[in-house]
């Protein structure tokens, strides 16, 4: 079931500037069944909740600097193509998060600004990661949250194959 999550991603691409956290911090909070009420609850993935207001603001930052491109009565209809969109991201790096902390799969710093500096190289001349990152939706906090979240599912991935039995005779 987890190599089928995992394979799934992979083919989605997720390019998404979400990180489970945002939807942790609505969980267990004080004030939590305030917020519920004037912030619905969208989907719960094992206690991680995304409300209707994160969604909402995921959406309009990934919109924002692609709106001019599109016509304006459109746009209801792209923002609604993305809400699917940002809920199976969400389902989808929840699951793969917590299965990464439950099997204790890290990425190091190291590792990360290896995959920033490879990134840098592969820009076209004249594009810094400074000019990128904005007409991406991204800052440079949300790009490396998105490396940190590639390099922990590929690992993940790669742990599960490792360990990923080759089937007898039998079952074959």
């Amino acid at each position: 079931m987890l190599i089928l999550v995992l394979s799934f991603f992979a083919l989605m691409g997720c390019n998404q500037d979400k990180d489970v956290t945002a939807g942790e911090k609505n969980a267990g909070s004080k004030n939590s069944d305030i917020k519920k009420s004037n912030n619905p609850m969208v989907v719960s993935v094992n206690g991680i909740e995304l409300t209707e207001n994160v969604l909402d603001a995921d959406i309009n930052r990934k919109l924002e600097p692609m709106k001019a491109q599109f016509p304006q009565d459109r746009i209801e209809q792209i923002k609604s193509q993305m809400r699917d969109k940002f809920i199976d991201n969400f389902i989808i790096r929840t699951v793969i998060s917590q299965e990464a902390k439950k099997k204790k799969v890290l990425v190091s710093e190291k590792e990360i600004n290896s995959k920033i500096a490879e990134i840098e190289k592969s820009l076209p001349a004249g594009i810094t990661m400074e000019k990128a990152l904005p007409m991406n939706g991204m800052s440079v906090e949300s790009m490396r949250k998105e490396i940190k979240f590639g390099l922990t599912s590929n690992k993940l991935f790669d742990t599960e194959i490792k360990n990923d039995t080759t089937p007898s005779e039998e079952k074959i």
